[in-house]
């Protein structure tokens, strides 16, 4: 169970951190970051970055790692309708959707090319 918890914990602080980094980047670039092109730039970023906490997940979760990488999916999925809630109307809809939609497939997506790597 431990082992489970502690993987999740560090599935999310990896996608917190590619996302924030990333994110820190791009606005330092001084763009408008609102734009449609660099919103889809956001979209791939947050969605690579579940697809790599996802995966690495299922590897440290060993044994538990279908439990580990469903209950990372749920996080994400969670936190990105609380996001909508919080923010609604910073972003265009259909980027807050695509997130909420996104973020739980991309994690499952990570944990499941981890299983057929191994």
């Amino acid at each position: 169970m431990r082992r489970l918890i502690l993987s999740v914990a560090a599935g999310y602080l990896i996608i917190n951190t590619i996302t924030m980094a990333s994110f820190v980047g791009l606005n330092a670039t001084g763009a408008d970051l609102n734009s449609p092109g660099w919103l889809s730039v956001k979209l791939l970023i947050a969605l690579a970055g579940g697809v790599l906490g996802g995966y690495a997940t299922a590897r440290l979760a060993r044994g538990a790692g279908a439990r580990a990488v469903l209950a990372l999916a749920g996080l994400m999925t969670l936190l990105s309708i609380v996001a909508i809630i919080v923010m609604f109307g910073s972003e265009p809809l259909w980027f807050q959707g695509a997130l909420v939609l996104g973020a739980g497939l991309a994690v499952l997506a990570g944990g499941r090319g981890m299983r057929k790597a191994f």
